[in-house]
């Protein structure tokens, strides 16, 4: 296993989160997770757009099919490494968002899907009302019950995410 990819390992193994990429929502947890990680100080070096399910980074596809195919084959190289301490807060910022909230209606997968939409939108324009609206249009089936975008709001700046 490559740098990236050992790196990735160790950040999924402590933040909880399965490497297997076998489900699309195993991948869409993977992307998520990591671009939150990125939003709480813990910049693994991936860029994210915009796509079906919020913020996608390609580079981390590849770099996660990759790790996904080492460990199959019995690559346990990740074994030898640790993640350093100065990454335990940025690490600990993500688990407490990661957690659903009491009031959210909605599955591990949505409520990643939707912080991450969150984030990535106000990080481009800044506006609450704004970014409401653009994601009642872009994810609907997020947004549909008002309660649950409130909510990732609300936590999102309580954990100083925005």
């Amino acid at each position: 296993m490559d740098g990236p990819q050992i790196r990735l390992k160790l950040v999924l193994d402590r933040l909880g989160v399965s490497p297997d990429v076998s489900t699309l929502k195993n991948r869409i947890q993977i992307q998520k997770v990591i671009f939150l990680a990125k939003n709480a100080g813990l910049d693994l070096g991936y860029s994210y757009n915009w796509y079906v399910h919020g913020p996608y980074s390609p580079e981390l596809t590849t770099d996660y099919f990759e790790m996904n195919n080492r460990l199959l084959s019995g690559d346990s190289d990740f074994k030898k490494y640790e993640l350093i301490s100065s990454l335990t807060p940025s690490l600990e910022k993500t688990k407490n968002i990661i957690k659903i909230p009491k009031g959210v209606t909605l599955s591990k997968t949505r409520w990643l899907e939707l912080i991450s939409s969150v984030i990535f939108w106000m990080s481009s324009t800044h506006n609450e009302t704004q970014t409401k609206q653009i994601l009642k249009k872009e994810k609907p089936e997020l947004c549909k019950n008002t309660k649950n975008l409130n909510i990732a709001i609300r936590v999102l700046k309580e954990n100083n995410f925005l």
